[in-house]
């Protein structure tokens, strides 16, 4: 059975607004893309990005593609998949974005 992949609101708008700066940028719309379907791939493959840390005491992990991080949490018991973050670590990473 699939994972529900769940977006956090702030994790939609970080990804609204690189497709906003990069419109008229075919590779950076190629680039979306592939993130998009690389973070589909973790409906059937959870543990897919490495183990990250703990914030809170949760255990969040990390999908690499190129050089951005798809930043989650994989929820066994209710098959769910929240989705936290996408950042380059060319910019400053909001910590505020976990719950």
């Amino acid at each position: 059975m699939k994972y529900e992949l769940i977006i956090e609101p702030t994790a939609a708008k970080q990804l609204q607004e690189f497709l906003d700066y990069a419109q008229f940028e075919p590779a950076a719309t190629r680039f979306v893309e592939d993130l998009v379907r690389r973070v589909q791939i973790l409906r059937d493959f959870p543990k897919l990005g490495k183990g990250k840390g703990f914030h809170k005491g949760i255990k969040y992990r990390c999908l690499l593609v190129k050089q951005w991080r798809t930043i989650y949490r994989v929820q066994i018991e209710s098959k769910k998949i929240t989705i936290y973050a996408f950042y380059h670590p060319a910019r400053d990473f909001d910590i505020s974005v976990f719950p």
